[in-house]
């Protein structure tokens, strides 16, 4: 059966850690000892970390929808444990590349914000080009912990020990030589290479790199990097939802422009998604029938907290904010609102991720849709 309901656990089963006492370097072990995630929170996972330049939302959408197509059919949706199916095992070689990669980089993200790592965004984004040497796939932070590097890795055919030996080398020649360092203008105190070994068919594992130093109790947090790192995730989140060109703006550090959204409730809160309407005359599109939008349009699609996009859009209001003055002081999505998303038709309405973003699903169904707009001068928004 296609992969739908079920939530899936994916155990770390190797945690190695590398001892690093450089200056500005802190371990941060992960401190779990598993995931588990839903269909959709794999699906929009894999998709948001699939792109690492603007795209249209339409784009991002039926990407989604690619994704989502090419996963579920080889995960059963009976087993507790997150495995490939042997089905998985008759793609060409540029295909199977492109699954593991995607899945991993899913797991990755998972694994990450499961650890307590909230905001993200590729390294290229956060850190720009130019970075001599070898460079690891994303930069994680969170408030308590600072900022991370990461690299994720994945295999449907290695044995899980000579899987390891690429974890490792992957944490030693793309995460730990640029730790404790100035890359761009952000400083990363501690790094991961996370490995999504996919081989068995009945349990995959997952297996971890990463930096121990010793025992430390000055763990201050760079806040500007931590600002930085915010800006580049609401970059890409605002994006997925909004348009590239809106996106683009927040790689610059201001606002000159939002596109009309669609506000709706879900799970006791407010969310924006981009508006089917013509933006040009404020109506409706003369085809418009708002079940068929929400279940044949736009069968996965991205969404954003009302409250997170309204401090995300205060705080680059101006040309005058371009400067980043440290972290935005945005409370990560309680994880209760997260479980009880999982909770809502067996976790086909959505998903929700702790930066505020969400994807939707086949099964969702707004409350109470309205159009809004954003007003640049007042900081707020109003209906249209």
């Amino acid at each position: 059966m296609t992969w739908a309901h079920k939530t899936k656990q994916l155990p770390i089963t190797l945690a190695t850690d590398h001892m690093n006492n450089a200056e500005g370097v802190v371990g941060q072990a992960l401190g779990i000892t598993s995931i588990d995630f839903t269909a959709l929170e794999l699906f929009g996972a894999a998709a948001r970390c699939s792109h690492m330049h603007f795209v249209d939302p339409l784009l991002v959408t039926s990407e989604s929808q690619m994704i989502a197509a090419l996963i579920q059919h080889h995960v059963d949706d009976m087993s507790d444990e997150f495995a490939v199916l042997s089905s998985a095992n008759d793609f060409k070689d540029y295909v199977k590349s492109f699954f593991v990669g995607t899945v991993a980089a899913g797991v990755s993200y998972l694994t990450m914000i499961k650890g307590g790592y909230h905001w993200s965004d590729h390294f290229e984004n956060v850190v720009g080009v130019g970075t001599k040497g070898r460079t690891p796939d994303f930069v994680f932070a969170s408030v308590e912990a600072g900022v991370a590097l990461t690299e994720a890795k994945g295999t449907r055919s290695s044995g899980k020990n000579s899987f390891d030996s690429v974890v490792e080398a992957g944490y030693l020649g793309q995460v730990e030589p640029h730790l404790g360092k100035s890359i761009g203008a952000i400083e990363a105190s501690h790094g991961f290479c996370i490995g999504s070994w996919l081989t068995s068919t009945t349990k995959a594992e997952i297996l971890v790199h990463q930096t121990e130093t010793e025992p430390s109790d000055d763990k201050k947090v760079d806040h500007y990097s931590l600002g930085l790192v915010q800006r580049q995730n609401y970059a890409t989140a605002l994006s997925l939802v909004f348009g590239s060109s809106y996106g683009t703006q927040f790689r610059r550090g201001f606002v000159e422009r939002v596109p009309l959204l669609l506000r709706f409730q879900w799970q006791g809160r407010h969310w924006l998604t981009r508006s089917p309407h013509r933006e040009e005359f404020r109506s409706w599109p003369d085809d418009y029938d708002e079940p068929r939008w929400w279940y044949d349009r736009y069968q996965l699609y991205f969404a954003i907290d009302q409250g997170i996009a309204k401090k995300v859009l205060s705080y680059f209001r101006s040309s005058q904010a371009s400067a980043v003055r440290g972290d935005m002081e945005i409370d990560p999505i309680p994880q209760d609102v997260i479980d009880q998303a999982r909770g809502s038709r067996g976790g086909l309405e959505g998903a929700i991720f702790p930066d505020g973003l969400a994807v939707m699903g086949a099964q969702f169904r707004p409350e109470n849709p309205r159009l809004v707009r954003w007003d640049l001068e007042e900081g707020q928004f109003s209906f249209v």
